[in-house]
């Protein structure tokens, strides 16, 4: 018995569930890369501090909107380990925004961002996220073949 190419809507709902989080994880690696460069061109004064971090803070709000429509796919689909692995970053990136004090102008604060070891912070953050996007690109990468497939 021979089987069709994607014959029924469950297989085709992976199919574009999986493709929607790899578009995503390439947009959020994109944006991911821009911070590093933004925060190295603070880091090393290349950039005004004030037009740095109201560049930063400018991508924020899609970095979150990206990250949480990840999880949302993978929950809305009934994938609920995939959901459980890509849920942490975006809490708590909503979680940094939502708890962002009144007298700072956004996340990227240019008054503080010098102060102690913040910018260093900020860097390592934005390393740690790119592994953590490129991890969950992969492994849309892998479940997007096998929705091909089977």
């Amino acid at each position: 018995v021979e089987r069709a190419f994607l014959t029924t809507w469950e297989e085709m709902s992976d199919v574009l569930v999986f493709l929607s989080c790899l578009v995503d994880g390439i947009i959020l690696v994109c944006i991911t890369i821009y911070f590093i460069i933004c925060l190295s061109d603070i880091d090393f004064d290349f950039v005004n501090t004030r037009h740095g971090c109201a560049t930063l803070n400018k991508w924020v709000k899609p970095e979150i909107v990206l990250s949480s429509s990840i999880p949302v796919m993978l929950l809305l689909s009934s994938h609920w380990i995939l959901f459980l692995i890509t849920s942490p970053l975006s809490i708590y990136l909503v979680y940094r925004f939502l708890t962002i004090p009144k007298s700072m102008i956004g996340i990227y604060d240019p008054t503080t961002i010098r102060n102690g070891k913040q910018l260093v912070g900020f860097q390592k953050e934005a390393f740690a996220k790119i592994g953590f996007h490129l991890v969950v690109f992969f492994i849309s990468l892998y479940f997007f073949i096998v929705a091909l497939l089977l």
